[in-house]
């Protein structure tokens, strides 16, 4: 590492870099970087040269880590260089020296764990999990002994999260729950899992260009709207449709064939054609959506296409059908067809559901540098049971204001 340069950062231009399609880096000098990610994630990084070859260390996530803390263990990485000691490698060495007095941190378990799971994960879920815990966890509390982390300490990482306008906080703490109960099992911590505890601290997300109900009482109303609507028997079935499979509306869902269905093993197989990733996807259909199709098989079986449309010149109705039906009916501006994706995402993550599965039944896209060949974890039977309990949560709600509103 050579001689001290001008310092070329300052914490209102760290401030205003903003994310961008690609990684790029921005220079405070002797080898320090920030690298700002398409997440909007901001990383401390150090380049240097040991044993004549170049290599990197991590300091952490700003604001977490000050760019004075930054600097500060520039100096510190510099004087150990001086003692002919690989900075990195010193830093290893002190979380294994932490481990051995017996002081399991939230980072150190944290990281088994993923290790344990990666097992029965894809490769790519794996790297997104471990990301998201390097990103957001480990700088805020991964330090902390495992079992001294409370609802406190997982409420200012929460507030962290969403300071920076990162849509992650509930993901992030449904992860760290796992490395909770995977603390109390293992026995390095005797408390419960804090976790829970901050239900209804953390605020919901609907997905940004398209809007969604997720609050449970308003999607109750959703729903009793649904099962009340009365007119063309097309759409009445593609509106109870719709939130029981969390397609797309568009290509996916209206577009659906009933050569894609398969009633007997309920499943409908999506091509690769019209889905957003290019990928076969299949839905495992529950009971209510089985039915549903069951139902609608005399109306538009002889057509091609399940939510068919004689006058439509595409031969099946439209999203924007859909779209108007519930903009008539109390939720305009409020909800879209697209929006039951995100509703499900929200609270299908609330309820404690693994974020894979949930991702697998969105057939989110894989990050770019994770082969399609990788994707071997369908997770189908993981998934049935999840739409399953999906669809009696939606009638629960139902039954519930039913109930109540005869008992008025």
């Amino acid at each position: 590492m050579g001689a001290d340069t001008m310092m070329a950062l300052t914490d209102k231009a760290i401030r205003a870099f903003q994310p961008e399609s690609t990684p790029y880096k921005k220079a405070d000098g002797a080898g320090l970087y920030l690298l700002v990610s398409p997440s909007g994630s901001k990383l401390w990084r150090l380049n240097y040269t040991f044993a004549g070859k170049q290599k990197t260390t991590t300091f952490g996530a700003y604001p977490t880590v000050s760019l004075a803390d930054a600097r500060e263990r520039v100096r510190e990485a510099r004087r150990l260089l001086s003692e002919g000691i690989d900075p990195a490698a010193a830093k290893q060495q002190a979380k294994r020296a932490t481990a051995g007095m017996g002081i399991a941190t939230f980072e150190a378990v944290a990281r088994e764990w993923l290790e344990r799971e990666a097992k029965e994960l894809d490769p790519g879920t794996h790297a997104r999990n471990l990301s998201m815990m390097e990103t957001h966890a480990f700088p805020v509390i991964g330090a902390m002994a495992v079992a001294e982390v409370e609802a406190p300490d997982l409420l200012r990482l929460a507030d962290e999260i969403e300071a920076k306008g990162i849509r992650t906080a509930r993901r992030i703490l449904q992860k760290c729950g796992q490395v909770f109960r995977y603390a109390i099992q293992s026995g390095r911590r005797v408390t419960a899992d804090p976790v829970p505890s901050l239900k209804g601290a953390v605020r919901r997300h609907a997905t940004k260009n398209h809007a969604a109900v997720t609050d449970p009482d308003r999607v109750t109303d959703l729903m009793l709207m649904i099962h009340a609507y009365r007119g063309d028997p097309v759409v009445v079935a593609l509106l109870k449709f719709m939130p029981l499979v969390f397609t797309r509306p568009g290509k996916e869902l209206c577009r659906a064939r009933w050569s894609e269905i398969d009633l007997h093993k309920a499943t409908w197989t999506i091509p690769p054609e019209r889905v957003k990733t290019r990928a076969e996807h299949t839905v495992p259909l529950s009971t209510q959506a089985v039915a549903i199709l069951k139902g609608l098989k005399p109306v538009t079986g002889r057509n091609a296409h399940v939510f068919a449309s004689d006058r439509s010149k595409t031969g099946h109705i439209s999203e924007g059908t859909a779209l108007m039906a519930i903009k008539r009916n109390g939720f305009a501006g409020e909800m879209t067809a697209h929006g039951f994706r995100a509703m499900a995402d929200s609270l299908l993550s609330e309820q404690g559901f693994d974020p894979a599965w949930i991702d697998r039944q969105l057939a989110h896209k894989e990050p770019d540098q994770v082969k399609a060949a990788y994707r071997r974890a369908t997770y189908m039977e993981q998934r049935r049971k999840m739409m399953q309990a999906w669809a009696d949560y939606l009638d629960a709600l139902v039954a519930k204001a039913e109930i109540s509103e005869k008992a008025r």
